[in-house]
């Protein structure tokens, strides 16, 4: 059946070509729609508290996580080695907390620059780059107190290094290692009971310590024992190893 539409009061009519089983289909799509859409709307509502819950849960973990740290970071403050339990100034002048070096290998050395063994500086280099890698630092401190052989400042014993030896492992500002004004450091370091040489006083230029990963002193040797000799080089391995 065709339906005839009024659509002007002159009496002009359009005709549509709707039949009434098309039409009833057209509506039932339009509807089907609708609710589709509906139900589309409800399920983000109904799943709204759930992703709250979710970001109110990850938040929570979250701040848990930094808790944890937080407290480990201290913990860990708490733990510093007494050996490394100091802070000394840097031959530039800047204020080092030693515990920057603690889980590393630690090499402390007294040097000079005008000293008969003052070619150490070329093995302690060496040995460095060997094996910096895998956790070994060497801390030169310069020092004026044997016949007076490190009487520069501070740049010009940098000056020196760097020309001369191509130092780069660190150094810091000149010291006594000895007598009433003996860095604590020093005052440490002197009086631990060690092998092969013993507790006391430094005895010369070059005069060298090994703290271990877990930062204990484990050696010390005197200046006549090279850097690169089996004997020093043997520890400083076996302390890398741990």
């Amino acid at each position: 059946m065709i339906t005839k539409i009024q659509v002007s009061q002159f009496g002009k009519y359009t005709v549509s070509a709707f039949r009434a089983p098309l039409l009833c289909v057209g509506i039932a799509m339009i509807m089907a729609m609708i609710i589709v859409q509906f139900n589309s709307i409800t399920q983000i509502y109904a799943a709204s508290p759930l992703m709250l819950t979710t970001a109110g849960a990850t938040s929570s973990g979250e701040r848990a996580n930094a808790s944890q740290q937080d407290q480990d970071q201290e913990k860990a403050k708490d733990q510093v080695p007494e050996s490394l339990n100091f802070t000394v100034e840097s031959i530039d002048g800047e204020q080092v907390d030693l515990k920057k070096y603690a889980g590393k290998v630690v090499v402390v050395v007294n040097v000079a620059s005008r000293c008969g063994y003052t070619p150490q500086y070329k093995s302690l280099q060496a040995l460095y780059e060997e094996h910096g890698e895998q956790g070994l630092v060497i801390l030169g401190f310069p020092c004026n107190q044997f016949r007076s052989q490190e009487p520069g400042s501070n740049l010009e014993i940098k000056e020196f290094c760097l020309k001369e030896y191509q130092v780069t492992f660190d150094m810091f500002a000149k010291i006594d290692v000895n007598g009433a004004n003996r860095a604590p450091f020093y005052e440490y370091l002197t009086k631990q009971e060690l092998a092969p040489a013993k507790a006391g006083d430094i005895s010369w230029n070059f005069e060298k310590f090994v703290i271990g990963r877990d930062g204990k002193p484990i050696a010390r040797f005197g200046s006549k024992v090279r850097p690169d000799s089996d004997e020093f080089t043997e520890v400083v391995k076996k302390a890398l190893a741990q």
